[in-house]
């Protein structure tokens, strides 16, 4: 924002060259702006495969991801219930 208000002032202030310097300026500031919203954020969106999901796990209760995460580990080990003999 304050770039683009310098690039306003050279324009209304400046004289021959650094009008024209300015209007390229201030072109180059608004595209570079449009590109950063519409273009690179859902870009990174896209090509994190979309953080719903992870962000739904996240806010899940722990002891929840807990249980989940012990029935896991238990179901893929196998137990043995007799005991050892010397």
């Amino acid at each position: 924002m304050t770039t683009f208000l310098v690039v306003i002032i050279m324009y209304v202030f400046g004289t021959g060259v650094l009008k024209l310097f300015a209007f390229t300026l201030a072109f180059g500031v608004l595209s570079g702006s449009y590109s950063s919203i519409f273009v690179a954020i859902p870009l990174t969106y896209i090509r994190s495969g979309g953080e719903k999901a992870k962000l739904r796990q996240k806010t899940e209760d722990p002891t929840e991801q807990h249980r989940q995460h012990m029935q896991a580990s238990v179901a893929s080990k196998p137990v043995s219930h007799q005991k050892k003999r010397k």
